[in-house]
This record gives structure tokens, sequence and C-alpha cells, in this order.
């Protein structure tokens, strides 16, 4: 919505640019008593379209790192959450990851694959990083488990991207305090 504002913005300046040099009398170009009112109005037209299609673009960035779904399911006889797709692949969380500990846990997946890895990147760096190897599967039932230990540096927003083989199966967004 945001893109197609900005557009619209950008269209209305050019619209002004067009009839400032072809049309200068006509009735539109009244509104401007000089020229200096009317280069003040398209600077801020022109400004306020960048900062419409700047926030466009900014939500699409925020929407790679949008905190991924928590969902219940039965591991093991017990009940527990994990978060990440529904039904697709998922991290338990008996409890809330915290930074510089370790946090033990599994990642679930519906679908057996072979040599699973996750790579940990944070939001906006800072830190390098982490790859862990989680290998096969722990078990022959739907969902298969594969046990992570992983030690967060920092706290903040932390995408998990698994991988098996090299191919990328989903990402799992979470939050580290």
């Amino acid at each position: 919505m945001f893109l197609i504002l900005g557009f619209v913005m950008l269209s209305l300046v050019a619209l002004f640019v067009f009839l400032y040099f072809f049309a200068p009398h006509s009735e539109m170009m009244h509104a401007f008593k000089t020229t200096k009112s009317f280069v003040i109005a398209q600077v801020i037209l022109v400004s306020f379209a960048a900062y419409l299609i700047g926030a466009h673009f900014n939500g699409l960035h925020e929407d790679n790192w949008r905190t991924s779904g928590i969902y219940p399911i039965t591991l093991n006889a017990e009940p527990v959450i994990y978060t990440g797709s529904k039904s697709s692949v998922g991290l338990v969380l008996e409890k809330k990851p915290k930074a510089g500990e370790a946090f033990d846990s599994n990642i679930i997946t519906w679908t057996a694959y072979d040599d699973v890895t996750v790579e940990a990147t944070k939001k906006w760096g800072g830190v390098d990083p982490i790859e862990k190897e989680l290998g096969s599967k722990t078990n022959d039932q739907v969902p298969y488990t594969y046990p992570i230990s992983i030690t967060f540096p920092k706290d903040g927003t932390w995408k998990l991207k698994v991988f098996s083989d090299g191919t990328p199966i989903k990402t799992i967004i979470i939050d580290v305090k």
C-alpha cells in the first residue's frame, strides 16, 4: 500500500513538472505564486514519496524477522509447545532461550531428513553466525526429532535456518532474552 501511495505522489510530481514546462499559465499552476513555492512543494512531495516507498521496503524487511508462531504438540506422550512452521519444522520450547546459557532442545520435523544442520544469525548482526550439525533423526515416528544444544551469545531476535544436506528446509525466528 505504501508503495502505491509513493508512486501516486511521484506521479503528482511528474504532472506538476510537465505543467510547469508545457502549461505554465494553467489553473493548476496558478496555485504557485512564485517559482520558489513551486520548488518547495515539489521537494516536499518527493520527500514524502521517498518516505512512503522506504516504509514499504522497511516493512518487507521486518516481515522476514517476524517471530515464528507457537503451537502445541504431544511429543513422547508429553504435551509441549514448539515454535516454527505448523506441521513442517519447529523448535521445541521447554524453556525460553537465554543469552549466554546453553539451550538444549529438539528440532522437530514432519518429514525425515538426513544430515540436518542449523545456522543461527542475529538480527542486525554484531555476532558471527552459529552453525550446528544435528546429524540424523533420533526416532522413527512423526514428528521426527533432532537434538540441538546451542548457546546464544547475545539477546535479541535470532533466525534459525534449518538445512538438510545443504538444502534449506525452513526458517524459525525466536526471541532470546
